[in-house]
């Protein structure tokens, strides 16, 4: 696309050049800038310099606004006999392109709301929104589409949600294609900045791939303002389109409804309550899901995936597992040390370093509190090995605290640790979106990399009494 952003100085010529992104490589949008320039300006960045946003015409005509640029590189040219005349150009990338509307200051609040088509909540729903059959008899297919559905319901200290699920015909001169379509949308209770609006719609996006087990390519979100725009007696919030880059995603489909880690309505997992538990621990819980997609996903390297997971199993396990008496002790201890750190006078900061040390804490350690978390996913019918507490712990004292050395025969043991890890945290998370997790214990298909951890699937091997089986259904040798 080509873009024109005049510089913040208005005697200064603007930047004219384009803005690109490879959707196929998951790659971030770049842009790529020049103008002519005066010796003096060669090297002038701006508007881009220390800008959270710049503002800028696409196809010199259509107002947007750049999010978060980084400029990578300039080249000030050559100037010589050949070449007389000075020019500058600049290169960089920027998160996210925000069309139709200009939003300078990236934490003004005037954004009243976001809509999304989500491919990860369609496959949340489970059966799409027609039914097909095939006569036989004529030997002509058909189609039911069912009418359009529409929920709407009230997500606290977010505003109004309304979910529209509808068949989608994509027509064309001799063939049509027909496909589901769920449309997410929440007015806001306040108006909110772009920052806001940015991190709200790449979280629930997030959040709905998480449920069913799947991160597929970033729709584009729409947004609006206050502003109304009239056309005769129809009038419409004045809106945008915010399109992200730099997100990773897989590729291909999402899964059918038996490989989906969670559907719809199973085991008390509704939409208005799961959004409730999501948006009360939002920061934590996305930190989770990004730990476990990594995980599952998006890297092969066992040290790589250990240091992700690691601290976020760590932070999680400290704050649900520790009780009452003990979250009590430890912050007595510390307000204890604490004070003495504060007093004015050096031997007595000095003094307990050298002469007090505590024995018999009732600080829980990190052996403890994954036990008690490993204790309490199998209390749900999986069959963590308990003895996977002392390992993990031993592993980050080993590769956190030491040089990482490792034998041949520990690298399956470090496989299986870091695969516990992301499981532990999958199942904690998604019982803290409200949902029981006991059906996941037998959910086979949805959590394949979850099976050593959880109870084979019980199989009746009595042999079937003869004089039960019918003569159709016997061997060729009896018959």
């Amino acid at each position: 696309m080509w873009i024109i952003i005049p510089d913040s100085d208005d005697t200064k010529e603007p930047w004219v050049g384009q803005i690109t992104r490879n959707e196929t490589t998951k790659s971030p949008w770049r842009f790529e800038l020049v103008r002519p320039a005066e010796h003096a300006d060669l090297y002038r960045q701006e508007p881009f310099r220390d800008a959270n946003n710049v503002i800028g015409l696409l196809d010199h005509e259509k107002p947007c606004t750049l999010i978060r640029p980084i400029v990578e590189h300039i080249d000030p040219g050559r100037l010589d006999v050949k070449n007389k005349s000075q020019r500058t150009i600049i290169k960089g990338e920027f998160q996210a392109l925000l069309s139709d509307i200009p939003a300078e200051d990236g934490d003004e609040p005037k954004f009243m709301g976001v809509a999304f088509e989500s491919v990860a909540l369609d496959a949340w729903f489970g059966s799409p929104t027609f039914a097909r059959d095939f006569n036989r008899e004529t030997r002509t297919p058909t189609l039911d589409i069912k009418p359009s559905e529409t929920e709407t319901f009230a997500a606290g200290g977010l505003g109004q949600v309304t979910i529209t699920r509808a068949a989608r015909l994509d027509s064309k001169l001799r063939s049509s294609s027909l496909r589901s379509a769920t449309i997410f949308r929440v007015d806001f209770e306040a108006a909110k900045s772009i920052n806001e609006v940015m991190s709200l719609a790449f979280s629930l996006e997030r959040l709905f791939g998480f449920l069913v087990g799947f991160r597929g390519p970033y729709p584009a979100f729409t947004t609006w303002t206050a502003n109304k725009i009239k056309a005769g007696d129809i009038e419409w919030n004045y809106d945008g389109t915010l399109q992200l880059g730099s997100v990773d995603w897989t590729e291909g489909e999402p899964p059918h409804p038996l490989s989906c880690v969670h559907l719809k309505g199973i085991a008390g997992g509704e939409l208005p309550s799961i959004l409730e538990r999501y948006l009360a621990n939002e920061g934590n819980i996305i930190d989770r899901i990004h730990a476990v997609e990594f995980s599952r996903f998006f890297s092969r390297n066992i040290n790589d995936r250990f240091a992700v997971s690691m601290p976020v199993i760590d932070s999680y396990v400290q704050g649900r597992y520790k009780t009452g008496d003990e979250t009590s002790y430890i912050d007595a201890q510390s307000e204890f040390f604490a004070w003495i750190e504060s007093s004015t006078s050096e031997p007595v900061r000095e003094f307990p370093k050298k002469h007090i040390s505590i024995k018999n804490s009732k600080a829980p350690g990190l052996k403890t509190l994954l036990l008690r978390a490993i204790e309490h996913v199998n209390g749900k019918g999986f069959c963590f090995d308990p003895e996977l507490a002392t390992r993990i712990q031993d592993r980050r004292g080993k590769l956190f605290h030491a040089a990482p050395q490792m034998a041949k025969d520990e690298v399956l043991k470090f496989y299986i640790e870091v695969r516990a890890i992301a499981g532990l945290l999958l199942l904690h998370t998604i019982e803290d979106l409200g949902i029981n997790i006991e059906y996941l214990a037998h959910r086979y298909h949805a959590l394949g990399d979850l099976q050593p951890f959880m109870q084979p699937p019980k199989r009746d091997r009595k042999p079937a009494d003869p004089s039960e089986v019918g003569p159709e259904h016997r061997g060729a040798r009896e018959l």
